[in-house]
């Protein structure tokens, strides 16, 4: 795999991205779980436990992500954005997270993240 994207000089995280689109298409790609209830669990040591009851994943295709990056990515350019400039993400960690990590790499931008508790 390495010496295939060398060779395409797939050299960014876009690029590879863009690679794995046109590979995988409509394959899943990014998958998530509804939180379906919370339930509190306590610990040996006293401590509380916040425990998720999640449903079952819903997938993404390679194509939706890429849909959805390239939206997100346009609004990035629209802000006023340019190349090389900084842009910060503070969320969880979740799908949307990574759609904007996504989108601040194809344009270029520094991404700072921060994650949020």
């Amino acid at each position: 795999m390495h010496v295939e994207l060398e060779r395409g000089k797939y050299d960014t995280l876009d690029k590879v991205f863009t690679y794995a689109i046109k590979k995988n298409g409509a394959k899943k790609c990014l998958g998530t779980r509804e939180v379906i209830d919370e339930e509190d669990e306590l610990q040996p040591n006293g401590r509380l436990f916040k425990k998720y009851v999640l449903g079952e994943y819903l997938w993404k295709s390679y194509n939706e992500i890429d849909s959805l990056n390239t939206k997100f990515s346009r609004g990035l350019r629209e802000l006023g954005l340019e190349p090389k400039d900084r842009v910060c993400i503070f969320a969880e960690t979740r799908a949307e997270w990574l759609i904007a990590a996504m989108a601040a790499f194809r344009q270029n931008l520094t991404s700072k993240f921060k994650r949020h508790t």
